[in-house]
């Protein structure tokens, strides 16, 4: 308040009535600068009230300055409810009134600062408007592409089930997944056939296999003989011809050619030339003793020559008649030649015959050779190692998922055929072990791999469907009877029974259905089935 003449003059000014609608004061900063200037004036008003009995012409100085600083608050207050009021309230309560404007300084600020922050949110409001607007947009094409795509694929649908319809027949669902189901079991029951089967059929490959490799080995042998006997017939030929150079035959062919006589031909043609070379020796004694006559003659002529012309015709006749008989007789022998040469031609299809006997014959010999005995024990022995081959086969097959470090092979002795047993050491290089030279564990587990090869060794008539195990386990340790156990298992999942007979306490977990023995008393024993 100002006092003016010892009185104090107040205005009541509302200034938060010309904040209206939005409306802002302006004016309100320099209003509060002159508001703190009359603040300022009062005070020395107040200093000089002390002095105003000393000069009364500085009060009524102050009181010109003062009205002039209310007539500048004037324009400030103009545009206010009240303007004309608010001196009166700055007399009646200036701190008040300062207060009041202090108070509607700061509301303008925090208006003006919420008028900030609010046009910054209408800013991001419309961007994200804008955005929203796009999205939308986007969204209806999005959906009309959704409901294009939707009729689309219930047209589809629709074709479908109208497809699956004429594909059944209009059956049900269910029926068809019934018959479906059948249909799966059978073929199920179809492929464990098929599957037992294909076991069966690996066995028989197995030994088919096996037997092959034996005949091989075996058609290997008969070759060799063949190149032998053939480099012998050579060697026997060259001899012959050295030995018979006239009428010896100059190649195998020509032997072939001779050897195509008939038996009985070549007894005809032996006898035939045994009759010329009878001939042959008596012409030739006949002739022996003529030229010694001949020369005796010549030596001692007669003195008289006495021509008997009865005698001489007789010896003629009997020459001429000699003479016809050794003509005939050399028309027989060719007549027999003919029929020899005629014969060697028409035996040419015998040669193929000899040959294939020759070779039923080598045959039979090489059979008689391997298991030819009168008490039967080099077939024995040979039957046997064929078996141990094929138990080998499939000892190895299992012992491959016991021990894979070995492998089981028979001693090879061509000179002494043996059915003894070596172990090969696949993680020494491959290098051959004797069977003794095993652990315990390993014995075991090779004797398991021989027993498991024995029961997968069957024929069309026997078959081993039990297995019985006695001890042995507790030389294993853990993963090894883990391995072993599992491979009795899966042996049994094949239709085997296999009985095992151990105390490990371990395999009790693996073994479903099991025969206790308690000892008793007075030796007696109790035997439970659990």
């Amino acid at each position: 308040g100002f006092r003016v003449g010892g009185k104090i003059v107040a205005r009541k000014v509302d200034v938060g009535a010309s904040v209206k609608k939005g409306q802002v004061l302006m004016q309100l900063d320099p209003a509060d600068l002159q508001l703190s200037q009359a603040a300022e004036t009062q005070t020395r008003l107040a200093q000089l009230q002390a002095q105003q009995a000393a000069s009364q012409d500085k009060a009524e100085t102050s009181r010109s300055a003062l009205d002039g600083l209310l007539a500048q608050l004037d324009g400030a207050f103009a545009d206010t409810e009240g303007a004309e009021d608010w001196k009166d309230g700055w007399r009646a309560g200036p701190a008040a009134f300062r207060a009041a404007r202090e108070t509607e300084s700061r509301q303008w600020l925090k208006q003006h600062a919420e008028q900030d922050s609010r046009s910054h949110a209408l800013a991001t409001l419309a961007a994200q408007l804008e955005a929203a607007g796009a999205a939308a947009h986007t969204t209806a094409q999005l959906a009309l592409e959704a409901h294009t795509a939707f009729a689309a694929l219930d047209a589809q649908l629709k074709a479908l089930h109208a497809q699956r319809a004429a594909l059944w027949d209009g059956q049900p669902v269910a029926d068809v997944e019934r018959a479906l189901a059948g249909a799966i079991a059978q073929a199920k029951d179809r492929l464990a056939q098929q599957q037992a089967a294909a076991q069966a059929a690996g066995q028989a490959r197995a030994r088919l296999d096996e037997a092959c490799a034996q005949t091989a080995l075996r058609l290997d042998a008969l070759r060799q003989q063949g190149h032998d006997a053939a480099a012998a017939l050579e060697h026997w030929l060259r001899q012959f011809q050295l030995a018979h150079p006239s009428h010896a035959p100059a190649d195998l062919a020509g032997l072939r050619a001779h050897l195509d006589v008939a038996p009985e031909a070549m007894r005809a043609e032996r006898a035939a030339l045994q009759v010329i070379a009878d001939r042959h020796t008596t012409a030739l004694s006949v002739l022996a003793e003529r030229r010694q006559r001949h020369a005796d003659h010549l030596e001692r002529p007669p003195e008289t020559l006495e021509t008997d012309e009865a005698v001489l015709q007789a010896a003629l006749d009997a020459l001429g008649a000699e003479r016809q008989a050794a003509n005939q007789e050399a028309t027989r022998l060719r007549l027999a030649i003919a029929q020899d040469d005629a014969r060697r031609h028409s035996a040419q299809a015998m040669l193929a015959q000899i040959e294939a006997q020759a070779l039923v014959e080598r045959r039979w010999a090489s059979l008689n050779e391997l298991i030819g005995s009168a008490d039967g024990k080099k077939f024995r022995n040979y039957a046997q190692q064929f078996t141990l081959e094929v138990l080998l086969g499939y000892a190895n097959a299992h012992l491959a998922h016991l021990a894979r470090r070995y492998q089981l092979e028979r001693i090879d002795n061509p000179n002494n055929p043996s059915l003894g047993l070596m172990v090969r050491d696949q993680d020494m290089g491959g290098e051959l072990r004797s069977v003794h030279s095993l652990s315990g564990g390993e014995s075991f587990l090779v004797s398991l791999a021989l027993a498991l090869g024995l029961a997968s060794l069957s024929s069309n008539r026997v078959r081993v469907e039990s297995l019985f195990i006695d001890e042995g386990f507790g030389s294993l340790d853990t993963e090894t009877l883990r391995v072993a156990m599992d491979a009795l298992d899966g042996l049994q999942a094949m239709g085997r029974k296999v009985g095992v007979i151990s105390h490990v306490q371990e395999m009790t977990e693996r073994i479903a259905t099991r025969i206790l023995v308690q000892p008793g008393s007075g030796g007696k024993s109790v035997v439970t089935v659990r």
